[in-house]
């Protein structure tokens, strides 16, 4: 299993090129069927809209659980997406509402809190699918593991949304490409962070 020694944007990124290449299956049925079903359920109304959000939360809960076991070097099967228990989910449920509370709040307050909050809290799910901790300790080891880090952070995310900016002007066909490497990026850089403390 890879270890990383540094946190580093480009590292993540080429590791997101490198490993999208051998998870072609996983990573693109995997988006497909998450668009598919937000894209049937939307259709059905209002009632479609909010049983189609909670299915694809479900579905995007397998996906990342997918996406981490790739950033630790193995390799998922789509049936991850169909394998999340009742339980998990719910405080999965939880813990994005909790988190979307904290920032939503921030930014009611004053932009600079929200992004603040949405920093320190950006590892809350990763650390859930991961380590499936108690509700309170994602929160508690988002905070640690993002302690000096924000900086670092925040270009990371800065760079993604560029390279997928650059994805979409192409009639978004870029983003065919750029939002799956975006995507194994990100959780190889979930990683890096909670292996170095600073």
């Amino acid at each position: 299993m890879e270890t990383s020694k540094t946190i580093s944007i480009e590292s993540s990124l080429k590791f997101g090129w490198e490993k999208l290449q051998d998870n072609l299956k996983f990573v693109y049925v995997g988006f497909l069927i998450l668009f598919l079903t937000s894209l049937i359920f939307n259709s059905l109304g209002d009632i479609g809209g909010i049983l189609g959000m909670l299915v694809t939360i479900y579905l995007g809960f397998g996906m990342l659980k997918g996406l981490i076991q790739i950033a630790h070097g193995k390799k998922p099967e789509l049936g991850l997406l169909k394998e999340t228990q009742l339980e998990e989910f719910i405080y999965y449920v939880v813990i994005v509402i909790l988190k979307t509370i904290a920032v939503f709040a921030g930014t009611i307050l004053f932009i600079i809190p929200g992004i603040y909050l949405a920093l320190r809290f950006s590892l809350v799910e990763y650390l859930y699918v991961d380590k499936k901790l108690p509700i309170a300790d994602n929160f508690t080891q988002s905070g640690d593991h993002t302690k000096g880090k924000k900086l670092k952070l925040l270009l990371y995310f800065i760079v993604i949304v560029l390279i997928n900016f650059l994805g979409a002007l192409p009639f978004g066909l870029g983003l065919l490409i750029t939002v799956p490497i975006s995507a194994v990026a990100t959780a190889h850089f979930y990683k890096s962070m909670i292996e170095n403390k600073a």
